[in-house]
């Protein structure tokens, strides 16, 4: 699969074979181009023999996963741990209980968090 851009040398564009919007349009060989991209990489491969491989710097906040450098906090990194819901601070109670408090008062409650069976009642109360 390719993914970059490709890349024509001069030699490989051919005739104009039409005009669209009064721009020409010309004819590329692209057996050509790939001829010249191989040709290219066995130069490269061949001048690289007896080089010492360049050592790659990680930044703070990287690490290497997967032959892929990523950031420390990605969810590929961290893992099942970063899907994982947190239950907010405050008093467990059962809805029953939950739902007798918000008929007397207003209080601040989270209901069913991560979809428990149970409430949490917070100590800050909202402003009305």
């Amino acid at each position: 699969m390719r993914i970059d851009n490709l890349v024509i040398h001069s030699d490989d564009i051919g005739d104009v074979v039409g005009r669209f919007y009064e721009e020409p349009v010309r004819e590329v060989n692209l057996l050509a181009v790939e001829e010249r991209e191989e040709l290219f990489a066995q130069s490269a491969a061949r001048a690289s023999f007896g080089v010492a491989t360049p050592t790659i710097d990680i930044l703070p906040g990287e690490i290497i996963k997967g032959n892929l450098i990523r950031r420390s906090t990605a969810a590929e990194v961290i893992g099942e741990k970063f899907y994982a819901k947190e239950i907010p601070e405050g008093k467990q109670m059962p809805l029953e209980d939950a739902r007798m408090l918000t008929q007397e008062k207003f209080n601040l409650i989270t209901w069913r968090p991560n979809n428990e069976n149970f409430a949490i009642l917070h100590e800050e109360v909202p402003e009305c």
